[in-house]
Formats: structure tokens, C-alpha cells, sequence
């Protein structure tokens, strides 16, 4: 039987267990980056189950999933329904906020609130102009075109604001992203978010977001930023390729000349997307009947101009078996 000291204790330890792991729960917070049509339905959708009293509860519940972080989070303030996705919504599918939500930042009941489940910046507001008028020289540094907020976000590391502009409507429109001091943003025009208006956030210094997440948030950025183009990760007509045991890195290749790529990325491309069919490239120094150093690779054909005993040289540069 348990005596009053063993049950003190017990107790005492179960209070001091669940405040630890209380001190180890959801320490990560998101912010708003926008309003969507819940028309948008993204292939990777997931919906976790109940209802949620808030956006920042759905964010969360994005970024805590025990069986996937995402990076986006879709809530519905009229039904409490949260949706998480790696699919940041295409600009067709943007809705203006509500002017009554203009100063808590928050979606039309029907509309999905947007929010980046995990950031180290904060939504400060909307604005139809981000910098004073008279202001003669701009303290702003245009980053230019970004497919996302979380994009704009990264560029902008090094500085205390950023903001981006949804420019255009919905048959069309392209998102534009700037970085800068506090001093540099008016402040002064606050609206309605929706497109062309700017969305104005601060960086929060002190905020550090999970490393494995923040890692997948850069890959992200990477493969968004060139549109699929993986040949954008390297300089010109470079190909970034796959390292052979080195499951996060690339090589820059030029594919046409590579004696061990020819035509293409003998490991395939860097992020290649699986659902993609991409030209994998030959190792011409492999290939049957060739002696070492009598292969050349040019305009991405593997070309031999010798062969080995009881080989014969085709006239298109191949060596068949005699």
C-alpha cells in the first residue's frame, strides 16, 4: 500500500512530468500570408480531424503532424475544418480580405485563412503603399519574382522586414517581393489584403525554427524558385546532378561534354521529380569495347574513335563486337 510520503511523491512527479513535457510542446508558431477560394484543392491535401477554435491551432497542427510537417495550413473560421499541404495556392485562387479584418488579419468565414505553419516573421499588416510617397530614394532592396511567400521570407533573412505584392488579378497575376529596415516601410496606408496591395512583415529575431524543418524550407525554396528547371541551380548550361552517396547534394555538370553523364545525369537530376521522365545521361567509359581514353563525349553522344581486340569501330563511333 502507498503512504501518504510515497503518494506525495508520486504525485509530485507525475506534476513535474507533465509540466516538462508541457515545456516541450508546440513551441513553433506560424503567421498569416494570405486568403484563398476554397475551390483550391492541393493534390497533397490532408485534413486532420475535429474541429479547430483558430489559425494558429490548424498551423500548428500542420507542422506537428506525427506523420509529415507541411508547410502551408488552411483554416476555415466558419467551420473550424483545417487542411495542411506542401501547395501554396496558385494566385487565380486569391480573395480579397474582408475590410473588417483588416486589422485583426483574418479571412471571410467561407475563405481559407492562409497561414505558413512555421516562421520565424510575423504578419505586420496590409498596406496599398509600402513606402512613403516623397520618399526620393527608396530603402528598399527588391528581391524580384517569387513563386511564395516562404520564398520572399528566405531572401530576406538578413533583414528586420519584408513584404510582398500579389501584382495583377486573376486571370493573371505575379508575386514581387522586397526586404528592408523598419525605417524604410510608411506604415502609414494600412488596407484590406488582396492583390496589388502589400503585405508587410517583421522578422522576429529571437525566433528559431526547428533545423530539419528550416532545411526542407531551403530545399523548397530551391526547387520553386527555378520552376522545375533544375539547370537554374547551376551557372549557364550547367546541369545540377546527383552525387553518388550523397543523397542532398548536386554536382554541376555540363551534360554534353561529361565523359561520365553524357546526354544527361548518369544519377539523374537533383529534386527530379519522380513523376517526370528525364533524360539519364551514359557513362561512355563503361560502355563495352572501349579501351581507356578512347571515348570522347560531344553534343551529349558518346563517340569512340578506337576499339579494343576483336572489336570493330562503327563509322557513327561504336564499337560492335566482330
Amino acid at each position: 500500500m502507498f503512504n501518504q510520503l510515497s503518494i506525495a511523491l508520486l504525485a509530485s512527479t507525475l506534476l513535474i512530468g507533465s509540466i516538462e513535457v508541457q515545456a516541450q510542446e508546440r513551441d513553433q508558431y506560424g503567421t498569416y500570408v494570405g486568403c484563398a477560394k476554397t475551390s483550391f484543392t492541393p493534390t497533397d491535401a490532408f485534413k486532420p480531424e475535429g474541429k479547430f477554435s483558430l489559425s494558429e491551432d490548424c498551423a500548428q497542427e500542420c507542422y506537428y503532424n506525427e506523420n509529415k510537417q507541411y508547410m502551408w495550413s488552411y483554416y476555415l473560421w466558419g467551420t473550424g475544418e483545417c487542411m495542411c499541404s506542401d501547395i501554396f495556392y496558385p494566385s487565380q485562387f486569391e480573395v480579397a480580405m474582408p475590410e473588417e479584418y483588416s486589422q485583426t488579419l483574418r479571412c471571410a468565414d467561407t475563405d481559407y485563412d492562409v497561414w505558413v505553419s512555421a516562421s520565424t516573421w510575423s504578419t505586420q499588416a496590409c498596406y496599398s503603399l509600402q513606402e512613403d510617397p516623397e520618399n526620393e530614394i527608396s530603402g528598399l532592396t527588391e528581391i524580384g519574382v517569387v513563386a511564395n511567400p516562404e520564398i520572399c521570407f528566405q531572401a530576406c533573412t538578413d533583414y528586420s522586414m519584408s513584404s510582398y505584392q500579389l501584382k495583377g488579378d486573376a486571370d493573371g497575376a505575379t508575386m514581387y517581393c522586397w526586404c528592408g529596415p523598419q525605417s524604410a516601410y510608411s506604415n502609414k496606408y494600412r488596407a484590406a489584403c488582396d492583390y496589388n496591395i502589400y503585405a508587410v512583415f517583421e522578422h522576429i529575431q529571437s525566433t528559431v525554427v526547428n533545423s530539419v524543418f528550416a532545411k526542407r524550407q531551403m530545399k523548397e525554396r530551391l526547387i520553386k524558385e527555378i520552376n522545375g528547371k533544375r539547370k537554374a541551380l547551376c551557372p549557364g548550361s550547367l546541369t545540377a546532378c546527383n552525387v553518388d552517396e550523397f543523397r542532398d547534394s548536386f554536382e554541376c555538370i555540363d551534360t554534353t561534354q561529361e565523359l561520365e553523364s553524357c546526354g544527361g545525369c548518369s544519377l539523374g537530376q537533383f529534386n527530379q521529380n519522380p513523376n517526370l521522365n528525364a533524360t539519364v545521361g551514359v557513362d561512355c567509359t563503361s560502355l563495352p569495347g572501349i579501351p581507356r581514353g578512347a571515348v570522347t563525349c560531344s553534343d551529349s553522344k558518346c563517340t569512340a574513335f578506337a576499339c579494343k581486340k576483336g572489336w570493330t569501330l562503327t563509322l557513327d563511333g561504336h564499337c560492335v563486337k566482330a
